[in-house]
């Protein structure tokens, strides 16, 4: 127990179990994990009779909070590959190893359950977000769906620049018009590429901005912004392109990926679309306080497995995530809006098949 959140503090808990910030999964087969607890009442139990401070069960004055246990699983993901076929693409191979990387993920039977839809820019209307609103393979089940996608990789070929704006744009209409008709299901971009905005679309329009880097930061950012969010992951092919961070930070992740194409791309490629997998899940929205309001330094995450339970401890970022230890962080420690497991204890807690993952929020205290 986190002596932050001793018994007798005048805190009460919050319980979330992750049921109150993502919807259970009804299919045990989805990603191969499902964390399961005991259901109660879909009806908040709240703490109405107040007593004195310190009592150890009691709650005084404004902080009153409400507490829900629900059945929880890994809610369902959908991968939106958006691919750069730009003309430098051909160069170094770095379109095959791409494509092949992309077919192998596809096809790794352990991915069943996992949605993946493609895109690819530029397209013949290099300018049209419309047009990049309409994938090439929209979202599908693996594996029934990787024939799709590895047949549409087939037929690309590279061409033209680069207008990221226009096309991450049309992938943030797709994806947030999916979660509305999908409301059980999340979607993240991962965006590929091995460049930066060029000077193609830089005229903007009613429904897109011109093609630049900050506005691709724009775009990001809106979608991470947005309710729902929608998480950009950013691969970049190549080793100078550290700009990239700048889409990945505001599209909700810490940095870019970049690949050294001096070296094996294709299996690094492959490990890239793994940890973004990875990392998707593991991402837990932070729910809003129900009669009360959140003391992001009064929370308590737990994991357990086979009657044993062990606590996770908060980290400052994913750079100080312990190489020993489990660990977890906030995705903007001034203003949090979700709770990120470090790497290790993603997979150690995507490798279970029976634990309970629980995360408690503390209310901040208000003396009456």
């Amino acid at each position: 127990m986190n002596p932050r959140i001793a018994p007798r503090s005048r805190t009460l808990i919050l319980t979330c179990v992750l049921g109150m910030l993502l919807p259970a999964c009804e299919d045990d087969a989805v990603h191969g994990v499902l964390f399961r607890g005991d259901a109660l009442p879909d009806t908040p139990q709240v703490v109405t009779d107040l007593g004195t401070p310190g009592d150890g069960t009691k709650i005084h004055g404004d902080a009153l909070c409400a507490r829900e246990d629900h059945p929880v699983g890994l809610a369902p993901l959908d991968m939106l590959l958006l691919l750069d076929t730009s003309y430098s693409m051909d160069f170094d191979s770095k379109w095959l190893a791409v494509r092949n990387a992309t077919k192998a993920f596809v096809n790794d039977p352990s991915f069943t359950g996992l949605g993946v839809g493609i895109q690819y820019y530029p397209l013949p209307k290099q300018c049209s977000a419309d047009d990049y609103a309409t994938p090439a393979v929209g979202f599908g089940l693996l594996p029934s769906g990787a024939s799709a996608i590895s047949t549409s990789l087939d037929l690309q070929r590279m061409a033209g620049g680069t207008p990221m704006v226009p096309a991450l744009t049309g992938a943030m209409t797709y994806c947030a018009t999916w979660m509305v008709d999908n409301p059980t299901r999340r979607a993240v971009i991962v965006l590929a590429t091995d460049g930066i905005p060029d000077n193609t679309c830089l005229v903007g329009s009613a429904n897109v901005l011109p093609n630049s880097l900050q506005n691709v930061v724009h775009v990001a950012k809106d979608g991470a912004l947005a309710d729902p969010a929608i998480t950009t992951f950013v691969i970049g092919v190549g080793s100078e392109l550290t700009s990239l961070d700048q889409i990945a930070v505001a599209g909700g992740t810490t940095k870019a990926i970049l690949l050294d194409v001096s070296k094996n791309v294709e299996a690094a490629f492959l490990k890239a679309l793994n940890d973004i997998r990875s990392r998707a899940s593991c991402e837990f929205k932070i729910p809003p306080a129900q009669g009360g309001k959140i003391d992001f330094t009064q929370v308590e995450i737990d994991f357990e497995l086979k009657g044993v339970t062990e606590s996770f401890h908060e980290v400052k970022d994913r750079a100080s995530c312990p190489p020993s230890a489990d660990g977890w962080y906030f995705d903007k420690p001034d203003k949090p809006t979700k709770i990120m497991l470090c790497d290790d204890t993603c997979t150690k807690v995507q490798a279970s098949e029976d634990g309970k993952l629980s995360i408690r929020f503390g209310c901040v205290y208000v003396p009456s």
